[in-house]
């Protein structure tokens, strides 16, 4: 019974990173890997005007009857150097 809900989910994946692509070409906003059903970007420090769109891509990937809710998070300290790691 799950193999048809991980296929589905899995496709809906795909479909959303289509979506995505065509909203953040051109933008400071990069697609940087994904990791089971999350997308995980690089946007430009403070800018979170595509969190929203690219949310609703997500959404809306694939008509469903029920909800597909996705959540944007942001984490401004990754990728910083900190007094916790190495310094590049």
């Amino acid at each position: 019974m799950n193999a048809p809900l991980q296929g589905t989910a899995a496709d809906m994946l795909k479909l959303a990173m289509i979506k995505v692509d065509g909203l953040i070409r051109g933008t400071g906003c990069r697609m940087l890997l994904n990791v089971h059903d999350e997308l995980v970007f690089e946007m430009p420090e403070g800018d979170r005007s595509l969190a929203e769109p690219i949310r609703n891509a997500m959404e809306t990937a694939l008509p469903l009857n029920v909800s597909g809710r996705s959540r944007c998070q942001s984490w401004p300290e990754l990728g910083r150097d900190d007094d916790h790691g190495a310094k590049s």
